[in-house]
């Protein structure tokens, strides 16, 4: 019944987001199949390695896990359109679901795609809080809530282990009802999954973080470099422009390039594994 639930979801979520792309990017997609070819080949290599780095950096996450990397590539390939195109990285909600359906653990699915989330985001901050030195343009209030949900993943990193031991310790000790076995058990499963977020961070955190930087400096300075190719123009208020458009704010042509590019690479790479693929959903 899981599954049948599972593949239903996966259609509906799918066939709204290709009709949603149809209508919002139909004239885009005209202006994209357009452009010179020497331009397109140049947008696929930058879309196939920033999204190669990005995909390798969540596997890398999840690599404790037994997840093979065709079902993996499966997944990220029919996940990442969506967030893409759904605002406010609402879509990440379809990806929680998608990992955890396929980790059996809807939680840990949930973690695995906020840690990856945060590094991601840490990078974008990371070079936009340098492009802003730089240009001396304020901040937005967009930034502030993103520093906001990276204070929060650290806070909730360095809080939740003690608050676990204080709740575990004060159950232990109190007369044993239902509800503190259930709670007990609930601070269990909250354990087991800071324990792997510890050994991720721990072990693979800096190299997630210059994974993520690394996509980032080639996907902006491929969407420059695109840019410089096409116009013979290149100036500091491309790289702010896309940068804001990255996080959601304004429009960027480069910006609006890749996202295409990248949705029509990704979901051409999802079709094949499934037409082509063994492996059971």
């Amino acid at each position: 019944m899981k599954k049948i639930v599972y593949q239903m979801v996966n259609a509906f979520v799918l066939l709204a987001v290709l009709v949603y792309f149809y209508l919002e990017y139909q004239q885009a997609l005209v202006e994209f199949f357009g452009i010179k070819i020497v331009y397109l080949l140049s947008l696929a290599i930058v879309v196939i390695l920033v999204n190669g780095l990005k995909a390798f950096r969540l596997f890398f996450i999840l690599s404790s896990n037994k997840i093979t990397a065709r079902e993996y590539i499966k997944q990220y390939c029919k996940t990442v359109p969506v967030s893409m195109l759904v605002p406010l990285k609402l879509g990440d909600v379809f990806k929680v679901y998608c990992y955890g359906y396929q980790l059996k653990n809807y939680f840990a699915g949930m973690v695995y795609v906020l840690i990856d989330r945060f590094f991601d985001t840490l990078a974008l901050l990371t070079l936009i809080i340098i492009v802003t030195f730089i240009t001396r343009v304020p901040f937005l209030f967009v930034i502030y809530l993103l520093l906001f949900f990276v204070f929060c993943v650290i806070a909730a990193y360095v809080l939740v282990p003690s608050i676990c031991r204080y709740w575990k310790k004060h159950l232990l000790h109190a007369p044993g009802t239902s509800r503190s076995l259930r709670l007990l058990s609930l601070i269990s499963k909250v354990e087991r999954i800071t324990g792997s977020i510890y050994e991720v961070m721990k072990g693979k955190g800096a190299i997630i973080y210059a994974i993520s930087l690394f996509a980032w400096v080639i996907e902006i300075a491929g969407a420059i470099l695109l840019w410089k190719i096409m116009t013979g123009v290149v100036d500091i208020s491309i790289l702010s422009d896309y940068l804001s458009a990255a996080i959601g704010i304004g429009e960027s042509a480069g910006s609006q390039y890749f996202v295409l590019a990248s949705i029509i690479l990704l979901l051409c790479t999802y079709i094949i594994i499934r037409l082509f693929g063994r492996e059971k959903e």
